[in-house]
């Protein structure tokens, strides 16, 4: 009887051994590699806001700017009041430039963030002070933007 299971174990044992093993037969692995490392190139990670402000003050394209501080103040999850620091930094880079544009949309985030932490008064008027700048400018994409975060 003992010879029976330790026969009995010693087949389980080698068929577990056996199923944990990967047949590598007919898997080409160079090609497998080959995607893995393709693949990893769209990966795309959240990129240093230091060199994307570098990149915005550098942009001529109103629309490419835009598009910039929104890759800005979406690369990180902090939305509370602390959270607003580049925020503030493109706002002031902005009226100092006389980029009414760019003011516009990053007084418009702003002032929607401020409303979701709980200070609407401050928030709506600095919406609706967006929507006058971006009215002003009379850029359409700002204007679009700017609309859809008044609240």
């Amino acid at each position: 009887m003992r010879i029976f299971f330790l026969v009995l174990l010693f087949s389980i044992t080698i068929s577990l051994a056996k199923a944990q093993k990967p047949d590598t037969a007919n898997i080409n692995v160079d090609s497998l590699v080959r995607i893995v490392l393709a693949d990893t190139g769209k990966m795309n990670p959240a990129a240093n806001k230091d060199s994307l402000f570098r990149l915005l003050v550098a942009t001529k394209s109103a629309s490419q700017r835009i598009k910039f501080v929104y890759r800005i103040i979406n690369s990180g999850l902090d939305a509370s009041m602390q959270g607003l620091g580049y925020h503030y930094k493109i706002l002031n880079w902005a009226r100092a430039h006389n980029d009414h544009i760019t003011e516009a949309v990053i007084t418009a985030e702003i002032g929607y963030n401020i409303y979701e932490n709980g200070d609407n008064d401050t928030g709506v008027k600095m919406c609706f002070s967006a929507l006058k700048i971006a009215e002003q400018t009379g850029n359409k994409q700002a204007i679009g933007i700017v609309d859809r975060k008044n609240v």
